[in-house]
């Protein structure tokens, strides 16, 4: 990028100076980082070096603020949230209300934002709508991008990360979805860390595609309008790009565009606005093709018969022989979040699993009910071993009281 340093006396003192672009090339786009999986994410493109988009950071831990190189950070306590979403939201409103700050970052010439946050957990969880909230207020085109846990990680986190989602999806015009436990699925022989690089790639990735929508001149061109009447109260959506050569390039790039952490392919045919951009080589020999646009509208005829379209093209010398498209599509319909609609049927095999009984204690001397539990251990119980289960507190009905209680 070409960058400046930041007049100190510009910013409040509780964000960090970092770089701000010049005036002439204004800052459309950023990227603020919420908790510690935003954090993570956000630390990825900074890498990444991604052009015209700025990027942000948000926590309540400022030992993983020291540690990112990512210059504007903004402080919102000092001992983190505890895994407590409610912490998380009230130290986000505290700060805010005191001085401001989370609104300062939007007080540029930032147009569009994306928050992204892992759900589950205290900071991304609670803080993190918060600031979609203030995004939006302040009149930025809002799209929020968030994890839910892997299936490991266990249902009460998996059940709060859901909570978040709903939460998020109040307050932003867009919200993609990446299902660590899709990980899995599309990227079985993937090391674990290369694993979480490809849904960090999908953040990355999203605002790449949208950064270079909007400021590379197509021969039928797109712009930011067009971007913010496909996105805007959009709801569930997908942002995706994907590239293809060779025989059948157009259908290779659109299935690589569709091998995404962001969404179960039959989503996205349920959507109500499309919005695509192709790109290709001005040279005549590895130009696009007419017939080629055959393969793009194979693609098209599986969505629903009313769906609205805007699409666009520009030449890019660099892809040679290759063809890219970028994919934005809105408005397809997301049921509640589930154990069974995200998980699958692993879901039925983790909730078997997770029959535990909750008993205080002093039901530790009753040796009757000891025994029951011994016999019948949480990770082979039967679906029914709850309901059917006398003498101790059901999980469920056990409340705030888990630090007096035992489970088993």
């Amino acid at each position: 990028m070409n960058d400046m340093d930041i007049n100190n006396s510009q910013l409040p003192d509780f964000i960090v100076p970092g770089v701000e672009q010049k005036k002439d090339e204004p800052i459309k786009i950023k990227v603020v980082g919420v908790g510690g999986g935003g954090g993570n994410a956000v630390n990825y493109m900074y890498r990444q070096n991604i052009q015209g988009v700025s990027l942000a950071l948000c926590n309540t831990d400022p030992q993983a603020m020291s540690d990112s190189p990512v210059p504007i950070k903004v402080a919102i306590g000092d001992e983190g949230a505890g895994g407590e979403p409610e912490e998380g939201k009230r130290l986000a409103e505290e700060y805010e209300q005191k001085d401001g700050r989370i609104s300062a970052l939007f007080e540029d010439e930032t147009r569009m934002v994306f928050i992204t946050a892992g759900m589950g957990g205290g900071t991304g969880t609670g803080a993190g709508p918060v600031v979609a909230r203030i995004a939006k207020e302040k009149g930025m085109l809002t799209v929020g991008i968030v994890t839910i846990p892997f299936l490991f990680e266990g249902e009460p986190k998996i059940l709060q990360a859901f909570a978040g989602v709903e939460e998020m999806r109040k307050h932003v015009d867009a919200l993609l979805v990446i299902n660590n436990e899709r990980l899995c699925k599309i990227y079985p022989d993937l090391s674990w860390t290369n694993a979480f690089s490809k849904a960090d790639d999908a953040l990355a990735n999203a605002a790449r595609s949208i950064a270079e929508l909007v400021s590379k001149n197509g021969k039928i061109n797109l712009d930011f309008a067009d971007v913010r009447t496909t996105l805007k109260n959009g709801g569930a959506a997908v942002i995706s790009t994907g590239e293809g050569e060779g025989e059948h390039r157009m259908s290779k790039a659109i299935q690589n565009a569709l091998i995404s952490p962001l969404l179960k392919e039959s989503d996205i045919y349920d959507s109500e606005r499309v919005l695509f951009n192709l790109y290709f080589s001005p040279e005549e020999s590895d130009e696009l093709r007419i017939q080629e646009s055959k393969e793009l509208s194979a693609f098209m005829t599986r969505f629903k018969k009313r769906v609205k379209v805007i699409w666009g093209y520009t030449h890019d010398s660099s892809l040679g022989k290759k063809v890219k498209i970028t994919i934005l599509a809105t408005g397809f319909e997301v049921s509640d979040l589930t154990f069974k609609g995200e998980y699958g049927g692993d879901a039925d095999e983790h909730i078997a699993q997770s029959q535990y009984i909750v008993l205080r204690p002093d039901q530790l001397d009753n040796d009757e009910l000891i025994d029951k539990l011994e016999k019948a251990p949480a990770y082979d119980r039967p679906k029914d071993f709850r309901d059917n289960f006398e003498g101790g507190e059901k999980r469920e009905d056990s409340g705030n009281g888990g630090r007096r209680t035992i489970k088993f």
